[in-house]
């Protein structure tokens, strides 16, 4: 068996460990998470590689989400990885944003680009596509420091997602943070990342929909390095 066949292996057997723990049947568990029980078998079974819905099973069940996904690798389409040599070329219109460091940790969006790359494949197509420098290591190995996140604003977000999450303040500036969905509610994004700020690992928290009014999905990353 190869290394992703055990790890979509463990996958199943965590899902099914915790659903008998919660003394939930398939059918069950496949209502509150909004499937069916077919799909919580093909999960359970390893039958399923990915699914859009282990975040929110993961979620039901009490599963540390990056105990789950960080073994059954990205639930979406995986992100195109730009190398850096790609950022250069003849037509460079894509717009890049950087950030800055506010008050309390806070990462402030520029108001303008602050350089403009090469247009990948990902963003071809897509007027309003953008790009933003990371800062930190949160989402590390998938985005790290000095990269830069590809947006399509236009695709509606979805679990499995890591999205570009931005804040409006008061005074016109934007806030911005680079996170993984889990599942949304009426109120919040259900988000995580992978390495907290206390090098405790990986973290769930919920950000406000009130407070953080938009959310774009990444499509790619340019990595510098």
């Amino acid at each position: 068996m190869d290394c992703m066949s055990e790890n979509e292996s463990k996958v199943g057997l965590i899902v099914l460990d915790a659903r008998k723990a919660k003394k939930l049947s398939q059918p069950e568990l496949a209502r509150r998470v909004g499937t069916t029980q077919q799909t919580i078998e093909k999960i359970e079974s390893g039958k399923i590689k990915h699914s859009s819905f282990l975040a929110a099973i993961a979620s039901e069940l009490g599963i540390a989400h990056g105990k789950v996904l960080r073994n059954a690798g990205p639930l979406s389409a995986p992100l195109e990885t730009v190398p850096a040599s790609k950022l250069i070329g003849e037509n460079r219109d894509l717009k890049v944003f950087g950030v800055v460091q506010g008050g309390s940790g806070a990462l402030i969006l520029s108001n303008e680009p602050v350089e403009y790359v090469a247009r990948p494949e990902p963003l071809a197509r897509v007027p309003k596509g953008y790009g933003v420098i990371v800062v930190e290591d949160s989402m590390a190995p998938e985005f790290r420091s000095g990269d830069i996140a590809l947006v399509n604003p236009n695709i509606p977000p979805r679990a499995g997602d890591t999205c570009i999450f931005r804040h409006t303040e008061p005074d016109g500036s934007e806030t911005a943070c680079i996170k993984y969905l889990r599942r949304q509610t009426e109120a919040a994004w259900q988000v995580s990342e992978w390495q907290a700020a206390d090098g405790s690992g990986t973290r769930d928290f919920n950000l406000k929909k009130t407070e953080w009014q938009t959310c774009h999905v990444t499509v790619g990353n340019y990595k510098r390095r």
